[in-house]
């Protein structure tokens, strides 16, 4: 989990100087307003369950402009990378060793979020081959 926070935080400081894009969408505005509530909710919050709840909620946000953005420019993305965070979520709910919900659920949603990216790269791709292939 650390190295996941780090390496996001790391994404963060240089999206800032190498960004994507210079223009925010509506959906990047509705996506950030809804980050800034869920960290407020997590801020008040006293419950471990709760809080992983809104993590994984937060996690997702960002998971789901990366899916967007993957699928519409997949050069932008590496697959080995996001194999690798889908190995490490891997690895992670293996190192839970036991059955419990709370413990697997940020791993198993680690290997969901990572393969849905990884997918959209694959498909972002072949999309693109179709349409230079196309007459």
């Amino acid at each position: 989990t650390m190295g996941f926070a780090v390496s996001n935080g790391l994404v963060l400081a240089l999206s800032f100087k190498y960004g994507y894009s210079k223009k925010l969408r509506l959906r990047d505005y509705l996506a950030l307003a809804l980050l800034i509530m869920s960290l407020m909710a997590w801020y008040i919050t006293d419950d471990a369950v709760y809080t992983l709840a809104i993590v994984i909620f937060i996690d997702a946000i960002g998971g789901a402009l990366t899916i967007i953005k993957s699928y519409q420019d997949p050069g932008t993305e590496t697959i080995s990378m996001w194999l690798l965070s889908l190995l490490s979520g891997i690895l992670a709910a293996v190192a839970v060793g036991q059955w419990n919900a709370a413990l697997l659920a940020f791993p198993l949603f680690i290997m969901y979020q990572t393969s849905a990216v990884t997918l959209a790269i694959l498909l972002g791709k072949r999309r693109r081959l179709r349409q230079r292939s196309a007459p």
